[in-house]
């Protein structure tokens, strides 16, 4: 019986799936199983992962219908027979040996949770031209009394949001019947973390980068899925039930500070790309949403005073400065991408002298 299930949702996309068994077979071996749900792909990539399968044992591969990323990482969970369970995504890669390491770390060490930074990796026409290094500035063990003190730092640090940065204990998902929301396509991964990280006593955050996360090349992907979002105050409020949670499971005062920070923050951040991404129609009915529901998530002592005069135009109704800073954002943006893409040109130029 496998000690460490690996779930990997795909949906037309399997270029990372040889890179991830070739590594976990010769680092795990038979300790470890590959889970590969294929969520409703493209007869090509359903080949593409079949072949995985028949090609290394410790792969198996489900087929289902297109229900999303949720639900496929839901199955590969009611799967599972390891007593860890690690996310992974299907065109990305990760440090298998590195991460072998940790996990026997992690078993000596009887943590609840192990979590590593991530390389992003930006790429442009098939090829990587960017890598920023992401890990935690508060690295080492914590206990359950420490860790909570330090929520809003370790989310800020992108150390909390993403699910495929961290070796859980697929006891404590299955005793308290967490899942991933399969009604939310954006942030649902935080989410999940929230909820699992009220059950965690101790946890060790190191400092080594092990998952390399492919950025994709549509910048705008992210963008798009939050325009499908209508009222915005209902998902912080998803995201705010699960920090209370956890704040009411630690019985801290200073996680309810922490989570007050967390979603204050975020909550600006999204109003912010929801707005630059929007027509005038929809900046009107965001601008309502977080005036009759929304600024009850929001703790102004958190905020920076950029954050107070960004939010204040909000609460004023001012649609106007909202639209004018909306298109100065997309300019800024689209000027910055030019000049990547001229900077690569001219890189090119330089190496074929």
């Amino acid at each position: 019986m496998a000690k460490i299930s690996f779930i990997i949702p795909v949906f037309n996309d399997s270029t990372g799936l040889e890179q991830y068994c070739k590594g976990i077979a010769q680092w795990f071996g038979k300790e470890a199983e590959v889970l590969i749900i294929d969520d409703g792909s493209a007869q090509a990539t359903a080949a593409a992962c079949d072949e995985i399968g028949q090609k290394y044992e410790i792969a198996c591969v489900y087929h289902q219908e297109n229900h999303g990323v949720s639900a496929a990482r839901n199955r590969g969970i009611a799967l599972a027979q390891g007593s860890f369970l690690v996310f992974l995504d299907g065109d990305d890669s990760i440090d298998a040996e590195k991460l072998y390491d940790s996990w026997q770390q992690m078993q000596r060490m009887d943590v609840d949770v192990w979590i590593f930074g991530m390389f992003f990796e930006y790429y442009r026409g098939g090829r990587m031209y960017r890598t920023d290094a992401t890990k935690s500035s508060l690295p080492g063990l914590m206990d359950g009394r420490e860790w909570p003190a330090h929520l809003d730092q370790l989310y800020r640090e992108n150390m909390i949001s993403p699910v495929w940065n961290k070796v859980h204990r697929t006891d404590i998902i299955r005793k308290h019947q967490l899942f991933f929301s399969e009604d939310l396509f954006i942030y649902e991964d935080l989410i999940f973390e929230l909820q699992y990280l009220a059950y965690v006593s101790d946890l060790f955050v190191s400092d080594e980068c092990i998952y390399h996360y492919r950025q994709a090349e549509d910048e705008g992907n992210a963008s798009r899925r939050l325009k499908k979002v209508k009222h915005l105050s209902e998902l912080i409020g998803r995201v705010y039930d699960a920090g209370l949670l956890l704040s009411e499971k630690k019985e801290s005062a200073s996680a309810k500070t922490q989570l007050a920070q967390l979603v204050s923050h975020l909550y600006l951040v999204l109003l912010r790309e929801k707005i630059s991404g929007s027509d005038k129609q929809e900046i009107q009915e965001t601008v309502y949403d977080a005036l009759m529901n929304g600024k009850r998530f929001i703790n102004e002592s958190c905020l920076s005073e950029n954050e107070k005069s960004y939010l204040q135009l909000v609460l004023d109704q001012k649609v106007s400065r909202l639209i004018f800073l909306a298109r100065k954002t997309k300019l800024r943006h689209a000027a910055a991408v030019r000049v990547k893409s001229m900077l690569r040109r001219i890189r090119g130029s330089i190496r074929t002298v």
